[in-house]
């Protein structure tokens, strides 16, 4: 059984990986962190909820580097070219984190849960897990994930050989599960749809 790193405090422990390196394919090309909610990026959101929950941030990114540097934390580009998914932005990031836990999830997602690092961290060290992933009503959320620093080399093997598919990476470990009954805690915007839909939400939630 693979024993827990020693540490003193939770939030030290963890490096935040925020996910920004994908196409935005289905709104229209656009990076996704950038796209604004209510005349803010939506990464602004991701950073302002993860940042007081961990040691560090650091941003998985591949275009439009300058913009993504603005934000006063390091930027990662993935080491493959075209677009190889968030499982080769966490390679490329793991061996950059200097804490013993890596925690990802998606920049599109602007309701994050301000406890989900504590949670995670408490789950894993609990249930002496290799990974936590977050799992919302309707199925689990592989983006939402925190697991040792101790998997780059696995994590690396899988990108080289074009083993891509986050889920299957992720559930191939021995992994616990944070539930969460709120579906807009991992919400992601997609497509302009979705992005309709969270302006909506975040209106309802400052009115009360």
């Amino acid at each position: 059984m693979r024993q827990p790193h020693p540490t003193t405090s939770q939030n030290g422990a963890i490096t935040a990986l925020i996910l920004a390196g994908g196409e935005g394919r289905r709104l229209g090309q656009k990076d996704k962190g950038l796209v604004e909610l209510d005349g803010r990026p939506l990464i602004s959101y991701v950073l302002e909820a993860i940042s007081p929950q961990v040691g560090a941030v650091i941003i998985s990114a591949n275009r439009n580097l300058a913009r993504y540097h603005a934000f006063g934390v390091p930027v990662i580009e993935d080491r493959q070219s075209n677009f190889q998914g968030p499982l080769a932005g966490m390679a490329a990031a793991i061996t950059e984190a200097r804490t013993p836990y890596l925690l990802t999830l998606p920049c599109d997602s602007p309701f994050v849960p301000p406890d989900l690092a504590a949670r995670m961290y408490a789950t894993l060290q609990q249930e002496q897990s290799e990974l936590c992933l977050a799992r919302d009503p309707q199925r689990l959320q592989p983006l939402f994930a925190l697991f040792s620093t101790d998997l780059a080399d696995d994590l690396s093997h899988s990108v080289a050989a074009g083993k891509l598919k986050v889920e299957k990476w992720m559930t191939r470990h021995r992994y616990s599960v944070v539930e969460e009954t709120d579906p807009w805690r991992f919400f992601n915007i997609n497509t302009p749809a979705d992005l309709a839909a969270a302006k909506a939400h975040l209106d309802e939630l400052r009115a009360g």
